[in-house]
């Protein structure tokens, strides 16, 4: 049994390769109640939360800020009585695109774990 929050991918007007890459792992989670008997699982896409901005310490403004950020991916599953949790940053890496490097993956890896 898989569930997803919302139960179709969301398209924005802007349809750029990373919301392409997006709706695809959207789709294959989906396809996982198919494909792997006894797994119920629960996935939000595009879940937004209020974060905390830590402070410049260098600056003169030392002051926190509140900033929204948002989770790809927030899955909850269980299969043969175990119980996982993932958080998925999706990033869209083609290596067939000019700039694509390793030094240009490891960019995206930094930026989705600080995300």
């Amino acid at each position: 049994n898989v569930c997803s929050v919302p139960d179709k991918f969301a398209k924005s007007s802007n349809n750029d390769d990373g919301e392409r890459a997006e709706e695809l792992l959207f789709n294959k989670l989906k396809d996982l109640e198919n494909k792997i008997p006894g797994l119920n699982m629960v996935f939000f896409n595009g879940v937004r939360y209020t974060g905390v901005k830590q402070a410049n310490m260098n600056g003169a403004n030392n002051v926190s800020e509140q900033s929204i950020k948002e989770i790809d991916f927030s899955i909850f599953c269980e299969y043969k009585s175990l119980h996982y949790i993932m958080f998925l940053e999706v990033k869209c890496c083609d290596e067939k695109h000019p700039q694509f490097s390793q030094k240009g993956l490891s960019g995206h890896r930094k930026k989705a774990n600080s995300q």
